[in-house]
């Protein structure tokens, strides 16, 4: 089987279309769909349609199914562009840059009014253009580890043998060993009177008793 030729007004494996012209061929009758209102086959070999773009709403670049581009491009010199679909205000309204943020009233082309007006619970208004949620600071000791927390209390985050030292780093946790001569911590004395009164015995390195 020979390889497809793009140009040759047949549609072979691996094409998409054919737009025709060698020898005076006709484009084939499969077309591409609309690409900004013209159907268009590419001309390398395996001819393929265009990838169709859609349009995307704040790349700068006024797409094709958009009625402007934000902030303001295709709109005039006292409007912004609302969602790529619309410029706004529309004539004979009051022009954008008597809105105020900050004036306490959520106006048109604001989502939300200083300081939290329009938002939910937690949120705080941000430029009169978006709420955002306020993160709580961070409880140690409950148990959480929150952010800010490398672990919480009393090892949560920490390995086996670790503890967990004012929820900012993991710890090893000293193994104390009663009865090899040395008072370790969570020791109170040492056998077999090591810390204790002249008349005194250690008891499990826990208390000296007489």
């Amino acid at each position: 089987m020979c390889p497809p030729v793009c140009g040759d007004g047949l549609v072979g494996p691996g094409e998409q279309c054919d737009p025709g012209g060698i020898n005076g061929a006709a484009p084939s009758e499969r077309a591409c769909p609309p690409f900004n209102g013209v159907q268009q086959c590419g001309l390398t070999t395996p001819c393929q349609c265009p990838a169709v773009q859609l349009p995307t709403c704040g790349n700068d670049t006024l797409d094709s199914g958009e009625a402007c581009e934000l902030p303001a491009i295709g709109c005039g010199p006292e409007q912004v562009c609302l969602g790529c679909s619309e410029c706004f205000p529309p004539p004979g309204v009051l022009p954008v840059n008597q809105f105020i943020c900050g004036n306490g009233v959520i106006e048109p082309t604001e989502i939300c009014e200083l300081p939290a007006r329009g938002c939910g619970d937690g949120q705080v208004c941000v430029q009169c253009t978006q709420c955002l949620q306020t993160p709580l600071p961070p409880v140690c000791g409950n148990g959480n580890v929150e952010t800010g927390e490398v672990c919480d209390l009393p090892a949560v985050g920490c390995g086996p043998l670790q503890t967990c030292l004012l929820c900012q780093q993991c710890v090893d946790v000293p193994i104390a060993i009663c009865g090899n001569g040395n008072i370790e911590p969570g020791e109170v004395c040492e056998l077999p009177q090591k810390g204790c009164g002249p008349l005194q015995v250690c008891v499990a390195c826990t208390q000296c008793a007489p």
